[in-house]
């Protein structure tokens, strides 16, 4: 009975939540559904409000700031192209020598003047991260106010993408400072990269910034932050032009559930995401929301700490590869890419360490089949048993497995985003039956992922980050966690079966970075070959699985997304907020409105398209044609309720919510008689005409030779005597011209007199000049 009673107040609970929210939420449905006349852009943002929140940028928990700093260009993955933004034009002189030209008339939202100094402090604020551009970087050169020279220590094709792309102008009015104390260190000799000491308390200067508000160059500016809203509001001196959209707002949702039953019921314009099926399931189907699916080209990987000692100075069972192979066949890929994606996951087929999109792309079949067949990794639990007691390993009574020297094998796995939590349960669940303990632990991602936090300074067992393309993972292993910070420490001297001499992995990697300038496509290809099986039979990192991202796009409330064909889409796989804010630099996202198209009098006819309420973006031009009914006639149109033009078709550009009203009205008959027929005439002549209802008809009589006009009758009934009639049409009228024949004795009496009366004028006037004479 109990049971019962939970499962009815279960199926009660789902439309009350649902009730709740519409109540709680109902603003947004105001703005969003009603487009009330503020234009608000809603999605959903995960953020820690102020203090904890801030808006610097270069410091971990920075604000969301996509739409109020900009790249300088926009940047297609799938084609490799870039589309000028602040960056006018530029020239790389043979992979030496960049130069920039920024665009002219772009202000900041303070209303200074953007220009090279902004662009200078902004790589000088970068220097100080130890960023990888500036490892091929010398110096850049300003050389007129919207004109800069990037000069390079050696031929490379890395830097153009982090100076076009990757980073965004950042305004010298809150940089600048810092920036120039770092060029003077610069000036002195200092060189971070050598020794990073004299830079220290300048990068944590940096760090600890906390501007009031962000400038930028952006559609749009800071508004007001809040617990449960980032407000920004269009910038109106935006160089491309003013925003169609007035306020941007990045709501807070902290509960996951709220947030996707927000979303189901269209509370929010765009969300990216990588969702369960039960959260997928939502969108699927409703008629406002448009879903495009893109593979991401991250995934996530496993970090192992290579080191032959633990951050606490106990030994590592890690450093052994075979207890790394061990882990790696022990975990269920495909099982832990359902738990932590089951609206759609890949595993990796090979642990070469990147993207598997890109796998043949940079390796061939033959190198595949002849050295990578054998690190699948397939899930295989007595294989993983297998290397660890061929290294001596035993089990003990607690079911682990222990090395030879003692160490049980028992790990702590961190994250702080990427993966789940879940997911991270359910690897720890299935080494756990191989005899591996793993314990999750999940921190806070400002914390983990600072350069002096736990990911950077190699402080885990197992950490948990993100693969990507070949240039990017293995730049990331082999350089960026392993030269430029201590990261996972592995030997950086390794080596492979086809070369009778070791190799460097970070110097195989930062040489490969400079194809096409230096490092021809055959030497990249071999590099990568080399990296692809380190990463194979080492196992430094393990790469696990990568997800789909999907878009949804809320296409009742607003329009001017690109096809879902278009290549654009491919590159929100990643660079997510980069890429959507193209959508908005390039003012492509407008409002939709309701145009209502209605037909007065019902069956006086119909338009084309037809009668009833469609969304239309601002800006779009509609035209609509009339036709009318039998028996009735095109009258006017009514825009808004004001007559806009009689033509039967009309073309409404769109800006606001618009009702447009085809006016027909009645065709009534107009009969026109002469009597009697030979009595005289009519203009219009005798006949039948159609009239609309209400036109006024003038109607004149003209009475033969012999008659006269005697009188009108309509329907029968005088209506007057005057030969000159209007007729006000108001139903079907029949109109008479009476005329009447002149009396006999008149019609030959007058003209006899008048003759007589001529001859008799004659005769008197002839006598008259007789006399005179």
């Amino acid at each position: 009975m109990e049971e019962k009673k939970l499962k009815i107040m279960a199926k009660v609970s789902i439309p009350l939540m649902a009730l709740l929210l519409l109540l709680l939420f109902s603003p947004l449905v105001g703005v969003s559904l009603a487009q009330e006349e503020k234009i608000v852009f809603r999605r959903p943002w995960g953020y820690n409000p102020p203090p904890v929140g801030h808006w610097n940028y270069f410091a971990s928990g920075c604000l969301p700031t996509w739409l109020v700093y900009e790249p300088l260009t926009h940047y297609f993955p799938a084609n490799g192209s870039y589309l000028p933004h602040l960056a006018e034009n530029w020239t790389y002189e043979d992979y030496m020598v960049f130069t920039l030209k920024l665009r002219k008339g772009v202000k900041w939202h303070d209303g200074s003047e953007f220009n090279a100094t902004d662009i200078w402090a902004t790589w000088h604020c970068i220097y100080l991260l130890k960023d990888r551009a500036w490892y091929y970087l010398k110096n850049i050169t300003i050389v007129d106010s919207h004109t800069l020279v990037f000069y390079m220590k050696e031929k490379n094709d890395y830097c153009p993408f982090y100076i076009l792309w990757h980073w965004v102008a950042l305004p010298r009015m809150i940089y600048g400072d810092i920036a120039r104390r770092v060029y003077e260190l610069i000036k002195q000799g200092y060189d971070i990269f050598a020794d990073e000491k004299p830079f220290v308390d300048l990068r944590t200067e940096m760090l600890n910034l906390r501007p009031e508000k962000p400038i930028g160059t952006g559609p749009f500016k800071l508004k007001s932050v809040s617990e449960t809203e980032i407000v920004l509001e269009k910038f109106e001196e935006y160089w491309r032009g003013v925003p169609d959209i007035d306020e941007v707002h990045l709501v807070r949702v902290t509960a996951t559930d709220v947030l996707w039953a927000m979303l189901s019921e269209g509370l929010f314009d765009y969300h990216w995401a990588i969702p369960t099926k039960e959260q997928h399931d939502l969108m699927v189907g409703k008629p406002y929301w448009k879903i495009i699916g893109v593979p991401r080209p991250v995934g996530i990987t496993l970090y192992f700490n290579n080191r032959p000692t633990r951050p606490d100075g106990s030994p590592n069972p890690l450093y052994y590869k075979e207890v790394r192979q061990a882990i790696a066949y022990g975990i269920n890929r495909t099982e832990v890419a359902y738990v932590q994606y089951p609206a759609g996951a890949t595993p990796a087929k090979y642990n070469v360490g990147f993207n598997p999109a890109g796998l043949y792309a940079v390796l061939n079949q033959s190198f595949i089949d002849t050295w990578l067949k054998d690190f699948t990794y397939d899930y295989n639990p007595a294989k993983a048993e297998e290397l660890l007691r061929k290294i001596g390993c035993t089990k003990g009574p607690d079911g682990i497995y222990r090395m030879p020297d003692g160490t049980k094998l028992e790990f702590t796995m961190k994250a702080a985003g990427y993966i789940s939590i879940e997911a991270m349960e359910a690897i720890a669940a299935q080494l756990s039956k191989i005899g591996i303990k793993v314990t999750p632990i999940w921190m806070d991602s400002a914390v983990f992922f600072s350069p002096e936090g736990d990911f950077y300074q190699g402080r885990y067992d197992i950490g948990v980050g993100v693969y990507g393309g070949a240039a990017f993972s293995f730049d990331e292993y082999y350089h960026k966690y392993l030269h430029l910070y201590p990261g996972h420490g592995m030997n950086k001297i390794q080596r492979v079966p086809w070369r009778a001499e070791p190799v460097n992995v970070t110097e195989l990697i930062l040489y490969a970075q400079t194809y096409p300038a230096k490092c021809t496509l055959e030497e990249r290809n071999e590099i990568y070959a080399i990296l692809s099986y380190i990463t194979c039979s080492e196992v430094p990192v393990f790469t696990l699985y990568s997800p789909t991202a999907y878009m949804y796009l809320n296409v009742h409330t607003f329009g001017g997304w690109p096809d879902p064909n278009d290549i654009y889409w491919l590159g929100l796989g990643s660079y997510e907020a980069h890429g959507s804010s193209y959508l908005f630099r390039w003012l492509m996202i407008k409002p939709n409105f309701d145009l209502t198209i209605s037909v007065s009098p019902e069956g006086g006819g119909t338009t084309s398209p037809a009668p009833g309420t469609t969304r239309q973006t601002k800006g779009t031009k509609v035209t609509v044609t009339a036709t009318p009914a039998s028996g009735f006639a095109f009258k006017e149109w009514r825009l808004d309720g004001v007559s806009a033009g009689t033509s039967p078709t009309i073309t409404v550009t769109i800006d606001k919510k618009t009702s447009l009203e085809a006016v027909f009205v009645p065709m009534f008959g107009l009969t026109i008689k002469v009597t009697p027929s030979e009595g005289g005439s009519t203009s219009p002549a005798p006949g039948t005409y159609s009239y609309v209802m209400g036109d006024k008809v003038t109607v004149t009589a003209s009475p033969a030779f012999g008659y006269t006009f005697k009188e009108w009758r309509l329907d029968g009934v005088s209506a007057g005597t005057s030969p000159t009639i209007t007729v006000t049409i108001d139903a079907t009228h029949t109109l008479e011209a009476v005329f009447e024949r002149i009396p006999y004795e008149l019609y030959i009496g007058v003209p006899v007199a008048i003759v007589v009366i001529a001859l008799a004028a004659f005769f008197l006037l002839r006598r008259r000049r007789r006399v005179k004479a």
